[in-house]
């Protein structure tokens, strides 16, 4: 039987195809440019911290349009979803502002698109975000866990573990970061390519993410992430086991 949608979200008849979950008030446009894409859609409201994260599972790409409620951009959706470790986030949507457009990025958001732009930039800003989300798709490679440092991470889940049982779920562009210093294991990552790694369209939002996957890998005082002046950063080599 088949379960029915809650909160007032339209789901496709087939959730194994590719699909686009747009959340806010509905666009025909942005509808049409998403189906060009070979996408379905999946509209949903407003961001709800349960059902979106449950609706997001599987989407190539999500989009946030106008709120009714909180007008051009919903910033606490934004971080709701950012920490829900949903697909990629583009915000379409008019920006008065310009440093809502840069507080957006920094909560988690990927990219922003306005209105005005021509259907072409919608599509290729849509379809870099799509090729982030194919990051995300579990890698057959073992082992899952990764040791370091006195935690284990989980590639498929992104959740670390620490030796003392506590544990936490690092957001989406935490855990690709941290998946590149590892897989760079030894080797400066630079700031250009965590950036490409995570597909942000901010250098401020790349860093605060690194800022705080920093914060979450000090143990004991010492920094796991190290910085190499002019290069990058990186864990070291001796560190890793189970790569």
């Amino acid at each position: 039987m088949a379960a029915p949608s809650s909160h007032g979200i339209s789901s496709s008849p087939d959730r194994r195809a590719p699909f686009a979950l747009l959340i806010g008030e509905r666009n025909d446009r942005l509808a049409k440019v998403v189906r060009s894409l070979g996408l379905l859609e999946r509209w949903s409201p407003s961001v709800d911290p349960a059902t979106d994260r449950m609706a997001a599972t599987g989407a190539s790409v999500v989009i946030l349009t106008r709120d009714r409620r909180y007008g051009p951009v919903d910033l606490h959706g934004i971080q709701r979803l950012y920490e829900s470790r949903c697909a990629p986030i583009l915000v379409y949507s008019e920006c008065l502002e310009p440093t809502r457009r840069v507080l957006a990025l920094e909560l988690g958001a990927d990219d922003w698109a306005d209105p005005d732009c021509s259907d072409r930039e919608l599509a290729a800003r849509l379809t870099v975000l799509m090729r982030r989300s194919e990051a995300l798709a579990p890698i057959a490679r073992p082992p899952d866990n990764v040791e370091f440092g006195g935690v284990t991470f989980s590639r498929v889940t992104g959740e670390l573990s620490c030796a003392d049982g506590e544990s936490c779920l690092l957001p989406r562009a935490e855990s690709l970061i941290l998946q590149l210093l590892i897989d760079n294991a030894g080797r400066p990552a630079s700031a250009s390519q965590m950036q490409a790694a995570i597909g942000s369209a901010s250098p401020g939002s790349t860093a605060v993410h690194l800022c705080r996957l920093r914060g979450k890998l000090r143990a004991g005082g010492t920094q796991i992430i190290k910085r190499s002046r002019g290069n990058g950063y990186f864990i070291d080599n001796s560190l890793i086991t189970g790569r």
